[in-house]
């Protein structure tokens, strides 16, 4: 990845550029906040068709703390300890964002971030205005953000860090080819790296999700206010001046290597 993005009040940048202050959340918070920041899809591992009754039962009991509902004649399946574990986002931008041209050499190169995404995390008020934020040395948070939760008593394989998969989950574009339900095909509680392709691959999210089931790091980690500080994050993180609601344009140079015949 290219470089990393958050978007966050005013009020929160000056502790996260100089303190590395990290507020986790969890996906359980985020279902009933408007569509965007919010998804009330989020964390659920299964869709079946509401007279499907066979596959309802099936993946509706694959848990013991599944918790089902039902939209638009989909019955919905989620976990509740999934639901519960300490989870961070970010924007990953990714050098294949920008489009190269089709000849060898040295060329300016150019990619946008559209308007869209500004527009879904603008949560904030006149007096707490947002900014953005880029980290751009990924490589450096990571390795600042594991170090501080293995001193917590986590883990370091109950550190899950990866981009979102991105796939239709709009149960209409599969029950109109014959599909009576859909499961997530990673396993639990990979159902958290997967979105609707259709509405939120703008956002283009790196997700850090804590696999623990140990309640003093999962309170101590999603209790609010109460951030961990990975220290000192000013060499490789900075804000940009304005938040950019109409969209923002990346420019660099790149260098295209033909390769040998």
């Amino acid at each position: 990845m290219f470089f990393l993005m958050r978007c966050m009040p005013s009020s929160e940048v000056k502790d996260f550029i100089k303190t590395g202050a990290i507020q986790f959340s969890y996906p359980d918070r985020w279902v009933n906040l408007d569509e965007g920041r919010g998804d009330y899809r989020e964390g659920v591992y299964a869709f079946i068709q509401f007279d499907d009754v066979a596959n309802a039962y099936r993946l509706g009991t694959k848990f013991n703390d599944v918790e089902r509902f039902t939209k638009n004649g989909v019955v919905h399946c989620r976990r509740r300890s999934v639901m519960k574990l300490p989870t961070y986002c970010l924007y990953s931008f990714k050098a294949e964002q920008f489009a190269y041209p089709n000849k060898a050499g040295l060329h300016p190169v150019e990619a946008s971030i559209t308007d869209s995404y500004f527009k879904d995390f603008h949560f904030s008020n006149s007096n707490d205005p947002m900014k953005s934020v880029i980290i751009h040395k990924p490589d450096a948070f990571f390795d600042a953000l594991k170090t501080s939760l293995i001193n917590l008593g986590v883990k370091e394989e109950e550190i899950l860090i990866q981009e979102v998969n991105y796939r239709p989950l709009d149960f209409d574009s599969y029950s109109s080819k014959g599909y009576t339900w859909l499961e997530v095909p990673e396993p639990s509680p990979y159902e958290l790296f997967s979105k609707d392709s259709n509405r939120f691959k703008i956002q283009e999210e790196l997700r850090i999700v804590i696999n623990t089931s140990d309640p003093r790091i999962i309170h101590r980690l999603t209790d609010y206010p109460n951030p961990i500080f990975l220290g000192d994050m000013s060499s490789y993180s900075q804000s940009l001046e304005d938040y950019p609601l109409d969209g923002l344009v990346i420019k660099g140079t790149g260098v295209i290597v033909e390769k040998d015949a």
